[in-house]
């Protein structure tokens, strides 16, 4: 069984140090990264889309207001040759309107026109510097404005956004704000729309931004990864190389070595769980050394009797002992055979305790004639020590609730050790009291008595306080384990109390139960 639980503890911490680091990495490492392109994607159409938004809004503006200026300086008169309306713009008698246009474009990085409602150029942004420019053309003159742009911006009551070339007025694909420009006709005493104000900016500008904005965050996330992923790196070896030294230790348990202990460095889960291991190392190792020890015992104790049983009924057979003796000897053979049974029968109860087995069959029983009855199973050892038995004249019946074959064990069990320890010429106290409802049996020995290092452990399994055997010989270190159980069973507990050189003395209990 050992063995198995080994096995199995080897192959978890060596499977769990060998992946879980890459593992860990690689799931937290994706996570970032896949959080960090979401964000940097996100960030980047967000600000571009804001960039664009805002230089629309610029172009709008600047053209508003230019707009509103022309308009100002602007008015409709109706011409004696046709019945057309015409317009008739002030701006020649302003020069300092060509050169507004020129400064404004300048300033936002944009081209301006001034078109007329047939799509005429009326005044360009390039050369707006020149105090002739009315007369002076530009690379766009010779270009006609599309009707449906200019009657899209003449139909908007605000301002009209697009993206395109102006019908090829440009090579590439622009932002363009077109803004209506508004003349009062005093004969009508209305307000007319006459012209339009174009304002355009390439659009690659925004790509432009939007791939300087790329670089910047892919750079940032390529520096904030690679910190990550370091850190991740170096928290994760923390937290693995606990487990790799579990797993060495576990290898090492394989092998039969309890010793190795793992180092606690932290007080969080993982020292906890180092802390835990160690313990659970201790136990396998106290486990371990108590299973040799019992082995070992139980080897010699069974090889013992069957070695006197088998050399005494070979000379019985074969007449090395003669007819005269052989009542003595039969008799050490028949002794032999009640340890041996003795032996098997702990083993069969334990057997009992460690599968759950170990069923209480309670019934009401003299507890008085249980002790009477195993005291009589040791009258012989108790007259050839010359013990006094203390006590016995002032039990009266005494009827409790449990069952009395594992009572029996109990006193029994007590009662040999008692016998066992007790110096020649002793003596051996039983009392038993009754209070809160609770039967308490006491049974005290004189004697070494016990030290205090071995009551500590007295009532471990495969546990013998007498490692020389001077006095034990008999024993496997199951007794006190067996009736420490078996009171546990029926709800009380046991005690030992002791005095080196003078007494010994356990007590156990027995609550009050139900029949």
């Amino acid at each position: 069984m050992f063995t198995r639980i080994k096995n199995n503890i080897v192959f978890l911490y060596h499977n769990i140090s060998r992946s879980i680091l890459a593992k860990y990495l690689i799931v937290t490492t994706a996570i970032i990264l896949i959080s960090l392109i979401v964000l940097g994607s996100s960030m980047t159409f967000f600000v571009s889309d804001r960039w664009k938004e805002e230089k629309q809004s610029m172009l709008a503006s600047n053209a508003s207001v230019i707009a509103n200026l022309v308009s100002q300086l602007s008015t409709v008169s109706h011409s004696a040759e046709s019945t057309d309306e015409t317009t008739e713009y002030l701006w020649s008698y302003n020069q300092s309107l060509p050169f507004y246009f020129y400064y404004t474009a300048n300033n936002i990085g944009a081209d301006i026109f001034m078109v007329d409602s047939n799509g005429a150029l009326q005044i360009c942004s390039e050369n707006g510097g020149d105090a002739d420019s009315r007369e002076k053309t530009c690379r766009h003159s010779e270009h006609v404005f599309p009707a449906s742009l200019i009657g899209a911006v003449m139909n908007s009551t605000t301002d009209y956004r697009t993206t395109g070339t102006m019908d090829g007025i440009y090579d590439e694909a622009n932002y363009i704000v077109g803004v209506p420009i508004v003349a009062h006709d005093a004969e009508s005493d209305t307000d007319v729309t006459v012209a339009v104000i174009f304002a355009a900016t390439p659009a690659d500008m925004v790509s432009n931004f939007r791939t300087d904005i790329t670089k910047l965050i892919t750079i940032t996330l390529l520096v904030v990864l690679a910190c990550a992923v370091g850190a991740l790196y170096i928290m994760t070896r923390r937290l693995v190389n606990p487990l790799r030294q579990m797993a060495a230790a576990a290898r090492a348990f394989g092998n039969g070595d309890f010793s190795v202990r793992v180092p606690v460095s932290s007080d969080d889960e993982t020292g906890q769980l180092a802390i835990a291991f160690n313990n659970m190392a201790a136990s396998l190792s106290a486990s371990e050394n108590m299973s040799r020890s019992f082995v070992a015992n139980v080897s010699h104790e069974l090889k013992t009797p069957m070695t006197t049983i088998a050399g005494f009924i070979d000379g019985i057979l074969d007449g090395t002992i003669p007819a005269s003796q052989q009542e003595k000897y039969l008799s050490i053979v028949s002794a032999e055979t009640r340890r041996l049974s003795r032996i098997v029968r702990s083993m069969l109860v334990l057997s009992k305790m460690d599968s759950g087995e170990m069923v209480l069959n309670p019934v009401k029983f003299d507890l008085t004639n249980t002790i009477v009855t195993s005291l009589l199973s040791f009258e012989q050892q108790i007259e050839a020590k010359n013990l006094e038995i203390r006590g016995m004249d002032e039990l009266d019946s005494v009827y409790v609730n449990g069952d009395p074959d594992l009572i029996h064990q109990v006193v029994y069990n007590l009662l040999e050790n008692a016998v066992k320890f007790t110096n020649e010429g002793g003596y051996i106290e039983i009392g038993i009291d009754y209070r809160d409802r609770t039967h308490f049996v006491k049974i005290r020995n004189s004697g070494q008595g016990i030290s205090q290092d071995d009551i500590m452990h007295i009532f471990e399994r495969f546990y013998k306080s007498d490692k020389s055997r001077s006095q034990d010989k008999t024993g496997v270190g199951l007794g006190l384990y067996i009736v420490r159980s078996i009171v546990a069973l029926h709800g009380g507990q046991i005690s030992v109390s002791s005095k080196e050189g003078q007494y010994s003395e356990f007590e156990f209990s027995l609550p009050d139960r139900q029949k």
